[in-house]
């Protein structure tokens, strides 16, 4: 079966070219899938293999519930078409657009690929994060990145991608850049933003940072801010970065840790880390991200630590800069 790719007419799956290799599930006989930042652009492949496995992990990493508003799919399946004008209405959206349910009737009729609909809890955590973040971003947050990201070149990885807060920062040199997000709410805020600010480059792909759907040594540089936090199997997904990544190529960080050991802060982190867990999509309080990146292999001595100026003082505590595999 041939690629897959956005189609402009009503945003639903269509055939088209690819142009990234499909990686290890391309070699266990699996059609590709791509989903274009840009409608009727062109985009690296995602195949259903690895999608199912990242839509299935995400899953697993908290309780999901259905909406009762929205519609029922294909397979008795509660279902939105992924670009559609609904489905953007559901990820952080556009006005004047159809509603869910009336979507969901068409999805079956005009959608070649429906993916399921993101519970209430997940849609309404994509449409609220970046303004809990708005804060952060003027005092610090926002020149961290440019910082960070404005020279790189060539072919960047950014995992856990998020609603795209880092897409104004990275500079002309980047000639392709992936966008890995597994959670579907964020991942429709995601597609419709790398469209509007870089559209021949970007390309968002549904999958977790412990598979990524890449070949060996295919990108340039890796790029996490506030990810690695949530990240389940760090050392799954650090063993990825290594992997994807060429020669000389680097990791690039922007993550909120756990403060010194027996310090007040410590002990603040370690009494609320479960309940924050719970509410903050598995994000961990405690995580030393530095000395576990230094376990894996990573030269860490470009990864220093700061303090980011927020009025919750458990995630005040950051690394930042780039760590070499």
């Amino acid at each position: 079966m041939p690629a897959l790719r956005r189609d402009d007419a009503c945003a639903r799956w269509s055939h088209g070219p690819s142009l990234l290799p499909a990686g290890r599930d391309r070699a266990a006989g699996a059609a590709p899938l791509q989903h274009t930042a840009a409608a009727g652009g062109t985009g690296g492949p995602v195949s259903p293999g690895s999608q199912r496995g990242a839509d299935e992990e995400f899953r697993r990493s908290g309780r999901r519930r259905r909406s009762r508003r929205g519609p029922r799919g294909p397979a008795g399946r509660a279902g939105l078409c992924r670009g559609h004008g609904a489905g953007r209405r559901w990820s952080g959206a556009r006005a004047g657009a159809p509603t869910a349910r009336a979507a969901g009737r068409a999805g079956g009729q005009r959608c070649v690929r429906v993916l399921d609909q993101p519970d209430v809890l997940r849609v309404l955590s994509a449409r609220l994060y970046d303004a809990a973040l708005a804060g952060a971003e003027r005092r610090a947050l926002r020149a961290w990145r440019r910082e960070l990201l404005q020279d790189l070149e060539g072919t960047v990885l950014e995992i856990g991608a998020g609603t795209g807060a880092n897409l104004a920062a990275y500079g002309p040199s980047v000639d392709r850049l992936l966008l890995v997000e597994p959670d579907p709410a964020m991942r429709g805020v995601l597609a419709d933003r790398a469209a509007a600010a870089r559209p021949a480059r970007a390309v968002v792909l549904a999958a977790t940072a412990s598979r990524l759907p890449m070949h060996d040594g295919s990108v340039d540089a890796v790029v996490s801010t506030l990810v690695l936090c949530s990240v389940r199997s760090l050392d799954r997904a650090l063993a990825e970065v290594r992997r994807v990544l060429r020669p000389g190529g680097r990791l690039h960080l922007i993550e909120h840790v756990a403060a010194r050991p027996g310090s007040l802060l410590h002990g603040g982190q370690r009494l609320l880390a479960p309940a924050w867990s719970r509410v903050g999509g598995g994000c961990s309080l405690t995580r030393p991200t530095k000395e576990l990146l230094a376990a894996a292999g990573f030269d860490v001595d470009d990864v220093r630590g700061d303090t980011l100026p927020v009025p919750v003082p458990f995630v005040r505590p950051v690394v930042r800069g780039t760590a070499r595999p």
